[in-house]
């Protein structure tokens, strides 16, 4: 394999047609000039057809997670093992007795110690329930009517929701379900052995969307609170205690609600809701709905916040722009009809309620928003993208919740924004995608505040770049940028100077339905200390783990050497080394024992051995030795000993 290559890409696949579906692990790195170091990612795992939706649990007892994914067009439930490296086992697939699993949820509905999972069945108005063996298998579904239909709702932004409760307190899982089709949310109750009793329905508004689990009236038992997309409201469910619930109580929003959240946002130690309202028409304002809980059940009037008259709010950012200790938001909006565009941002009042809106000039068509502080003040500032007008705008926070603003230059109808240390100055830097430009441009900071000009950097093949995340893919103690587009993924490696290698371009696989990334982030999803990416994409969800070289550790034999006589060190790194070798760098704490400043591991090999000599010493003495590759750095100590002094032949 070549320097250039990417091993492996993980991904959730789509509903594939009608050959079988695969949770596609892999990628072909397309042809693009050899950089000085390279970022290999890493595996292909079929699963069945269609897969919609992911859970995680463990479902062997290894102490690893596994995956169960939920197969559309098989009816089937896909398991995958893990290795504990990022890898996973072929997939054990199970059927689900049913047709159309859209949903997954896991939960031990058996107390048996072992996680189980239920599958929301959208074609044939079930769930079904597979109990696991804890060895990673699980027994024949068994499906229960779900009290109506447990559908996706024709909107993109919301999902079936299935909650999960102990609703009548006798210590086992029961589900709540909500059902498009008859405007009811669902609850089964469990029997302690994986087995449901027949749903209870209790009605809704129209167009139940999401359900969230809390107690609202402070009585120790599980309520129910449900959007309802269709009525514009909140239904309330007071549990009985005994899985039954009381007659909804209905709380209007706003403007179609999707989702719900609750916690206590005015510190009064009694649970309130948060929800969010889309805008239905360009003509009607998007807002957020906050109903404070009265402790009983009830709650108060919404405090709704407007971001405008007719906007969109398309992008959103959260910190304390005014220092008073209480979150505060600031939302990007564009107005189709007006083409008024702003940053509002709403205050936080600490008793759930927000101000009305400041707005600040941005440039045409802001789309995404980003919180750092730029001039190092100690106050928080903000980054928004003009797609309109081929810039970036900086608000400089002035610490009581007003900013300065500030527009730079950047490509070509910029899209995404990320903050990072290029340069390695200890001042936040910028760099931004540029859709039409298909690039990426980098304004290195001042420190004050202000930029420096943007330099673009190609995304190798890739046009329309669309979202970007920063993170140290090789290891070299310098970030590097991973950057999406319509047509793959790029990774461009920093230099530290702000300028940037190449670009290595990946493909997300040859099959026509997992492709188009559009969304990437950053994580560490094998646990070996290298960032790893997460990539949206038109067939689902894609993790890419990242399999680049580096030093594994550092060995010596003997550990203790008599002074003048020499020891052998062994580097190891944690996969062979590529074409041109790897070159690990070597350092001793004291001269008593000195080594060569490196040591090549030729192409092909993992290790290499190097000569450690020592000197006369009068008494014993330990010295460290370290071999630094790929950002990481190993040590291991030898002893230098005395010569034995011969003894008195008088």
């Amino acid at each position: 394999m070549s320097g250039r290559d990417f091993e492996m890409t993980r991904q959730v696949g789509w509903r594939a047609l009608p050959a079988a579906a695969t949770v596609i692990l892999w990628a072909t790195l397309l042809a693009s000039p050899a950089p000085a170091e390279t970022v290999s990612f890493g595996g292909q795992f079929p699963v069945g057809n269609g897969p919609v939706s992911v859970a995680v649990g463990d479902f062997n007892g290894d102490g690893t997670p596994d995956v169960a994914v939920a197969n559309e067009g098989s009816n089937t439930v896909s398991v995958l093992l893990g290795n504990g490296d990022g890898t996973f086992q072929p997939a054990l697939n199970f059927d689900t007795g049913g047709s159309g699993a859209v949903s997954v949820v896991v939960g031990d509905f058996n107390r048996d110690g072992a996680p189980d999972l239920a599958v929301a069945n959208q074609g044939s108005n079930t769930v079904a329930v597979l109990l696991g063996n804890g060895d990673g298998s699980f027994r024949p579904a068994m499906n229960f009517g779900a009290g109506g239909q447990p559908n996706s709702l024709p909107f993109p932004e919301v999902s079936m929701a299935m909650a999960v409760g102990d609703f009548n307190g006798d210590g086992t899982l029961d589900l709540a379900v909500a059902n498009r089709g008859s405007n009811t949310v669902a609850v089964l109750l469990g029997n302690g052995d994986g087995t449901l009793q027949a749903p209870v329905t209790f009605a809704v508004g129209n167009f139940p969307a999401s359900v969230a689990v809390g107690d609202f009236n402070g009585d120790g038992r599980p309520d129910l609170a449900v959007t309802n997309l269709g009525s514009k409201t909140v239904s309330v469910l007071l549990g009985n205690g005994d899985g039954t619930f009381q007659p909804a109580l209905t709380v209007s929003t706003g403007h179609a609600p999707v989702s719900v959240a609750v916690g206590d946002f005015n510190g009064d130690g009694r649970p309130d809701l948060a929800v969010g309202n889309i805008a239905v028409t360009i003509y009607v304002p998007s807002t957020v709905s906050v109903l404070l809980g009265n402790g009983d059940g009830t709650f108060q009037a919404a405090r709704t916040s407007g971001v405008g008259p007719g906007t969109e709010p398309l992008s959103m950012a959260v910190g304390d722009f005014n220092g008073d200790g209480k979150l505060d938001l600031a939302v990007v909006t564009h107005n189709t009809q007006t083409h008024i565009d702003a940053l509002t941002v709403l205050l936080g009042s600490g008793d759930g309620a927000f101000s009305s809106g400041m707005h600040f000039a941005t440039g045409p068509v802001p789309a995404s928003v980003a919180v750092a502080d730029f001039n190092a003040d100690g106050m928080p500032d903000l980054a928004v993208t003009n797609g309109g007008f081929n810039t970036v705008s900086v608000l400089l926070g002035d610490g009581d919740g007003t900013f300065q603003p500030r527009t730079v230059t950047a490509g070509g109808e910029p899209v995404s924004v990320a903050v990072g240390d290029f340069n390695g100055d200890g001042r936040p830097d910028l760099a931004v995608a540029n859709e039409r430009s298909s690039d990426v441009s980098v304004l290195l900071g001042n420190g004050d505040g202000t930029f420096q000009p943007a330099r673009a950097f190609g995304v190798g093949i890739l046009t329309g770049p669309s979202s970007m995340a920063v993170g140290d893919f090789n290891g070299d103690g310098t970030l590097d940028l991973a950057v999406t587009s319509s047509s793959g993924i790029s990774v461009l490696l920093g230099q530290g100077d702000g300028t940037f290698q190449a670009a290595l371009t990946l493909v997300a696989g040859t099959n026509p339905w997992a492709v188009f990334p559009s969304f990437v982030t950053v994580g560490d999803f094998n646990g070996d200390g290298m960032p790893d990416l997460a990539v949206t994409h038109f067939g689902g969800v894609a993790v890419l783990i990242n399999t680049s070289t580096t030093l594994l550790s550092l060995a010596l034999n003997p550990t203790s050497v008599t002074g003048g006589h020499s020891s052998t060190g062994t580097v190891t790194l944690s996969s062979p080394a590529r074409g041109g070798g790897a070159v690990v760098s070597l350092t001793s704490s004291d001269a008593t024992a000195t080594v060569p400043s490196s040591v090549t591991v030729p192409a092909g090999a993992a290790s290499a051995t190097f000569r450690v000599r020592t000197s006369a010493v009068a008494a014993s003495t330990q010295v460290t030795l370290s071999a630094s590759y790929g950002g990481r750095t190993q040590t291991a100590s030898v002893t230098v000993l005395p010569r034995h002094r011969q003894p008195d032949p008088h």
